[in-house]
């Protein structure tokens, strides 16, 4: 069986749900500024679609790879360590970005300061970039 995923160059999808439309924001902020970004939706992580994963970095070297989740024991996490185990990606040319590792929220003021927002995504995106040059 394989993973599947969804490589999104044009950034929109009716589907998003709320904080992953964050994940788009970020690539749209990007593009303002001119830096190219490939949105890779993870449909699936059992089985995991690391071919198509890693077909994102392979023309760059990087790869922001963000999540909803906590770091610990997240998708983002295997994700990485798969990229940096399989040397898709080096590993100065990989990020990470997470939501702050507490309990669930339930309340949408809250809930904007703990999971990965457009401005956190760009920031880490540039540094990322920076760092590369």
């Amino acid at each position: 069986m394989r993973g599947r995923h969804a490589a999104r160059r044009r950034h929109h999808d009716r589907r998003d749900r709320p904080r992953r439309a964050a994940f788009r924001r970020g690539a749209e902020r990007l593009a303002r500024r001119g830096v190219g970004a490939t949105v890779v939706d993870v449909r699936t992580v059992a089985p995991l679609d690391l071919a198509g994963i890693a077909e994102a970095p392979a023309t760059t070297g990087t790869v922001l790879v963000v999540d909803e989740a906590p770091a610990p024991c997240s998708a983002a996490s295997e994700i990485v360590a798969r990229l940096l185990m399989t040397e898709a990606v080096r590993p100065a040319g990989i990020r990470q970005l997470n939501a702050l590792p507490v309990p669930a929220l339930f309340s949408p003021v809250l809930q904007r300061e703990v999971f990965p927002r457009p401005d956190a995504i760009e920031r880490h995106a540039i540094a990322l970039r920076d760092e590369r040059s």
